[in-house]
């Protein structure tokens, strides 16, 4: 991995223009390197020395966001009010609003970056059950809790980057998550 900051800053500027052309175009089959380099004002030179094609650039740009949304969860999953995890994590998203939806929507193969973060939500799900488990015992499955947590929080995220949120869909995904904890 270079430390050269043009480096860094030259394959910055090619992802933003993938993401921008993904944003017109709502798909890489239908963008050419050609089209990412015009976009970047770079040469095709340039661009091969970054990536192998517009395929490994598109899964590169996938593993930053999804590198990104994992170590946010590491952080923020540490708490027991995972309504106010979700809620921080959605703000922290939303820094990234356009870019973040634009490529959930442009899936492509196994480069899908909503799986990615339902996966890595999963996994944190699993970790937070599993802490409070230990002080609670629960009448439904653990994998059950697991998908509705996930299946919750996912749902949050996709909306929250859709649409603005209001303190009261935090309010309520709260009361859900607490009282769903009680009951379980």
């Amino acid at each position: 991995m270079y430390e050269d900051l043009r480096y860094i800053k030259t394959e910055e500027l090619i992802q933003q223009s993938l993401i921008l052309l993904l944003k017109t175009h709502y798909s890489i089959e239908k963008i050419t390197v050609k089209d990412i380099c015009a976009h970047a004002r770079i040469g095709r030179s340039t661009f091969y020395t970054h990536y192998l094609d517009k395929f490994d650039l598109f899964e590169k740009t996938i593993k930053v966001y999804t590198i990104s949304f994992e170590t946010l969860l590491s952080q923020r999953f540490l708490t027991n009010d995972i309504s106010e995890s979700i809620k921080i994590i959605v703000t922290e998203l939303n820094k990234n609003r356009t870019e973040i939806t634009t490529l959930i929507h442009s899936s492509f193969d196994q480069y899908d970056l909503e799986k990615n973060f339902q996966f890595i939500l999963k996994k944190h799900c699993v970790r937070y059950v599993q802490r409070i488990s230990k002080y609670k015992s629960f009448s439904l499955p653990i994998p059950f809790i697991v998908e509705l947590y996930t299946a919750n929080s996912m749902s949050v995220i996709n909306y929250s980057l859709e649409n603005e949120t209001s303190d009261d869909i935090f309010s309520f995904l709260h009361k859900l998550f607490d009282n769903g904890l009680k009951y379980a």
